[in-house]
């Protein structure tokens, strides 16, 4: 059952930016920047070692060894330069959904299509970029239908200066105007209906060092909602202080940040308007700057949990343990890499310490 529940995870997760049947949900996140679909420092190391494609195969576990029983789950196919070309996600082992990738020559994504099993047009997101490489425009299709789409303008510098986002049928569903100051910072933000009534509207404040100090939330009618103060920088521009306050002016959070010398956080309080601690979190590193521990507090509850980490000599994380509020095992994953220092395996434990599954992968490298 743990295998078949964590196989669904996978599957979510390849697909999660194509599949939700939420629309609106699946319409708010047009304004992440969808060109990361990996992450930078993953592109990177892709790049650097010739990744060519991955395969991601599950290995369940009888009697506390791997079975005969392999299960193919995916495989990712990448461009020379460490971007995603293609997803290919299986369901006992044929294919059950294929998503691609298509890049301009500047390597941001222009297309991402989700195919079924028999290769039929699932959805479709589509970007325009300007001659600056900023995003013009996005279209989002479900099927072969116009389900959402939006459209941006910049200022002389290059500032994004208005979104508007539109329903399905063409008409305005919003517009969002932006302000900066001569730094280039944004200082206001108004939204805006499609008659160009003001919905809501964030002012934004800078001390002379241009850090971020105080955020404004305004309703249509121009009362203040809320208020988001930074206090207090430290020596490294870290935030040590942020306010909350409602529509009152009465404070109802704040967060206290901690750092090592090394300007890691290692320690996070949340408190209410009464100064109570809400929840807590402490975080330590070894001297490489690896995370070792990480442990999460919650008001008088106390302990709710906490991870262990060990690393390899390279820096490459080979342990992590998942513990309870009462520091008992509640999961485990122990990790091994090849000669490349990419992942080939992660073996997953139960709260009896017992391995119940692991994942293999396997790669292909460009020759040149």
């Amino acid at each position: 059952m743990k295998l078949n529940l964590l196989y669904l995870f996978i599957i979510v997760t390849v697909l999660f930016s194509s599949c939700n049947t939420n629309e609106q949900k699946e319409e708010e996140k047009t304004h992440v920047k969808l060109e990361k679909v990996e992450d930078n420092a993953r592109q990177l190391e892709l790049k650097q070692k010739k990744v060519k494609a991955i395969k991601a195969i599950a290995v369940p576990y009888k009697f506390g060894e791997p079975s005969n029983d392999s299960i193919l789950i995916y495989e990712t196919h990448y461009t020379k330069n460490g971007y995603l070309k293609d997803s290919i996600v299986y369901k006992e082992n044929k294919i059950l959904a294929i998503e691609s990738f298509t890049y301009n020559k500047d390597d941001k994504l222009i297309k991402r299509e989700l195919f079924d099993e028999n290769k039929k047009l699932i959805s479709l997101l589509e970007r325009v970029f300007n001659k600056n490489g900023e995003e013009k425009s996005f279209k989002a299709y479900k099927l072969d239908t116009l389900r959402y789409s939006q459209q941006k303008t910049y200022d002389e510098k290059n500032n994004l200066k208005k979104i508007t986002d539109y329903y399905n049928d063409g008409t305005v569903r919003s517009i969002s105007v932006f302000d900066y100051n001569n730094n280039g910072d944004v200082v206001s933000r108004k939204e805006m209906d499609n008659f160009g009534k003001v919905i809501a509207q964030q002012t934004i404040a800078y001390d002379s060092e241009g850090r971020k100090i105080k955020e404004t939330e305004i309703d249509s009618t121009g009362k203040i909602v809320s208020k988001t103060l930074i206090k207090n920088y430290d020596k490294n521009n870290k935030i040590q202080l942020i306010e909350k306050y409602n529509g009152n002016d009465s404070l109802f959070a704040r967060y206290e940040f901690e750092y090592n010398g090394e300007g890691q956080e290692t320690k996070n309080t949340i408190y209410n308007g009464v100064n109570q601690v809400l929840r807590q979190s402490i975080t330590t590193y070894d001297k490489k700057g690896n995370r070792i521990s990480f442990k999460i507090y919650e008001g008088s509850v106390g302990l709710l949990g906490s991870d262990e980490t060990k690393y390899n000599a390279e820096g490459l994380e080979i342990e992590t343990k998942v513990l309870d509020g009462k520091n008992k095992l509640d999961n485990k994953k122990v990790k091994e890499y090849n000669e490349k220092q990419l992942l080939v395996k992660e073996i997953n434990y139960n709260q009896l310490d017992e391995p119940e599954f692991e994942f293999r992968y396997e790669y292909s490298y460009f020759s040149k």
